[in-house]
């Protein structure tokens, strides 16, 4: 009896220096951790990611909602339910963090993760154009777009198969023969490009002008044109002409034009009948027009004075002058005679002449011709052409 006594006593001890916590099916499970469980240690610049958070085990209960934190939001930000934006580069530890209740209890959990946001990087590129057709002795340029948009710019390497057709440097092709080549543009360091075909077709006519815009000839005196050229170095200068009134200016497949004085009326001497001159490139269609003025012989005779003593008076003009006579034709004519007359063609002198003048020359045939009290004076000289008489006068201003 005393043995079982003490056995119990004994038992009763030990027991007692135990603490034993026992838990029924009711009791409520508490959170022992919380974790981010896809954790990344980059993200590029603009680009969002969404963290998810996890606690243990997973049944618990008796905790408050996760809050997420950055230390730089200048470099990422993380909204309340873990979604993360880079916004430039540089570092930052994403924080995650919860209140659970504990038997003894609130305490706080947490875990976070370093992030780096590094810049854009490029995963493809592409040039402006895919095939460029140049000319000969011409420049272009190709530019580059990067794919994504955002992604930082960093060298690239052009280069061209055929140096001799084209070069290229920072872009600008310089076309230097007839021919083909392949311009890539590469990222400095990787494998990503893009390619442009380029053909060189020989230079051609852009732009071209007659030498002069107006060309004042005679009539059946052919007249060679000029036309200038641009770029001047075009290899094919070949042009057709075309007039728009043959029966004015009639031009050959040469361009020398011969002007016929064609008037409806049939009048020499009435100034000139005008007609236009146009020449297209046979290559690019590229053209050029001149006005062609074609004069009568008649219409090329003029005449100038020298004054002498004019002085104006109550009832006219008096003083002197010596006329001269200019044929400026190819054809020679014949000077009938020299007049003065009034503004109403009272003739005050009247002087015969019947010399020939001959083409291309200018003669003083009257030495000195003086007059008294004249209204309005003018003189004139009669002439005869191709057996037609005409009058070529100038008014004699004081």
């Amino acid at each position: 009896m005393k043995k079982f006594v003490c056995f119990f006593i004994l038992f009763i001890c030990i027991i007692s220096s135990c603490t034993v916590e026992v838990t029924s099916p009711g009791d409520p499970k508490y959170v022992s951790s919380i974790s981010i469980t896809n954790k990344i240690n980059n993200i590029s610049i603009g680009k969002q990611y969404q963290f998810v958070a996890t606690f243990s085990p997973w049944d618990a209960e008796g905790f408050e909602n996760f809050t997420w934190q950055s230390d730089h939001n200048d470099i990422a930000t993380i909204d309340h339910t873990g979604l993360l934006t880079a916004v430039e580069e540089g570092e930052a530890t994403i924080k995650l963090s919860a209140k659970v209740l504990t038997k003894k209890g609130t305490k706080e959990l947490s875990d976070e993760v370093k992030i780096k946001v590094i810049p854009v990087m490029i995963e493809s590129i592409k040039l402006n154009k895919a095939d460029l057709m140049m000319l000969n002795l011409t420049t272009d340029t190709l530019s580059v777009t990067y794919e994504p948009a955002n992604a930082e710019p960093i060298e690239i390497v052009w280069m061209s198969n055929h140096e001799t057709v084209a070069s290229v440097d920072s872009g600008v092709v310089t076309a230097k023969s007839v021919g083909n080549t392949l311009i890539t543009a590469q990222v400095k360091g990787t494998d990503i490009k893009a390619t442009c075909n380029v053909t060189v077709t020989p230079l051609v006519v852009t732009k071209m002008q007659f030498e002069t815009e107006i060309i004042q000839m005679e009539a059946e005196v052919p007249v060679e044109t000029k036309l200038i050229f641009t770029p001047e170095s075009a290899v094919n200068k070949s042009v057709t002409y075309k007039s728009s009134d043959e029966r004015i200016a009639e031009v050959n497949a040469d361009g020398v034009i011969t002007g016929h004085y064609y008037r409806a009326d049939g009048l020499l001497g009435e100034g000139p009948v005008i007609a236009a001159v146009t020449a297209t490139s046979v290559v690019t269609g590229v053209k050029a027009t001149c006005n062609v003025e074609v004069y009568s012989v008649p219409d090329l005779v003029t005449m100038s004075v020298v004054s002498n003593d004019i002085v104006v008076k109550t009832l006219g003009i008096s003083g002197s002058i010596n006329p001269t006579l200019h044929n400026n034709s190819s054809k020679p004519i014949r000077i009938v005679r020299f007049r003065l007359l009034d503004r109403f063609k009272r003739v005050f002198v009247n002087i015969p002449v019947n010399a020939m003048l001959e083409a291309k020359d200018s003669h003083t045939l009257i030495d000195l011709v003086k007059f008294e009290n004249v209204d309005t004076p003018q003189a004139a000289f009669d002439f005869e052409f191709d057996h037609n008489s005409y009058r070529v006068s100038l008014i004699i201003n004081p």
